[in-house]
């Protein structure tokens, strides 16, 4: 005779309360109220502190309880959502990864600056390449190769703006002479923006400099004349 549902959902747990009994192990109980999870927690910490029972046994398709559950409940309770870092550490990530690139950047900058001085044959960013009569630097290089980049690389290596080749150009005039239809305003541009860079740090340390003579000033002014100091009386001649 086929078995009903209900007699099939009953045997099994008559016989796993058949088990527990032989073992010496009570049933468990839920209380009212109260989760699944926290009843068979506070059980298993009764049955594993009573010295007659060994440790409670794991049954099949019971509720498990990790170290995990816990440390996401702490970080919920701090204000943090489970799986996000503090903000010190993301911000200590974010410094280290910004400094690695420009350290990357920097190692570019200085290999594409050391072929294009072996290309055009310089020892320095500011030393001259060429005889008498047709020498030139290496930003004037850089414009006449209408490499916009390779001029911001140099001016970031220090490359001076107010040296003049063989004809008498800066590197400034020489691309304004080159440019045609628009074909050096890359190179403008970057020249432009270093040159009103330096009077905007000019203007700032004379600007720093008159603050700080008035504020010297004003330190003087306010003690009051100082008070000439007598002269020492002069010995006789001869002794």
């Amino acid at each position: 005779m086929p078995l009903s549902r209900t007699q099939k959902v009953t045997r099994p747990c008559l016989a796993l309360g058949r088990w527990l009994s032989a073992q010496g192990i009570a049933r468990p109980t839920l209380l009212r109220g109260r989760s699944p999870q926290a009843a068979g927690k506070e059980k298993c910490a009764e049955l594993s502190s009573n010295s007659t029972v060994g440790p409670c046994a794991q049954v099949f398709g019971a509720p498990s309880f990790s170290d995990d559950e816990d440390a996401e409940a702490e970080l919920e309770e701090d204000g943090l959502p489970p799986n996000r870092k503090p903000e010190e550490e993301i911000m200590k990530e974010e410094a280290f990864w910004s400094k690695a690139q420009e350290a990357l950047q920097d190692r570019d900058r200085r290999e594409r600056l050391l072929r294009f001085m072996k290309r055009h044959r310089f020892k320095d960013v500011n030393s001259s390449s060429g005889w008498f009569w047709n020498f030139r630097f290496p930003l004037h290089a850089a414009v006449e190769d209408n490499d916009a980049e390779m001029v911001r690389i140099l001016l970031h290596f220090k490359a001076k703006t107010k040296q003049k080749d063989a004809a008498g150009w800066s590197a400034r005039q020489l691309a304004r002479k080159r440019n045609v239809n628009g074909s050096h305003d890359g190179v403008l541009q970057i020249l432009n923006e270093h040159a009103a860079a330096r009077r905007k740090r000019a203007a700032a340390r004379r600007q720093a400099k008159e603050a700080k003579l008035a504020n010297t000033e004003g330190i003087v002014e306010s003690n009051g004349p100082q008070a000439e100091k007598p002269d020492a009386p002069r010995s006789p001649e001869g002794i």
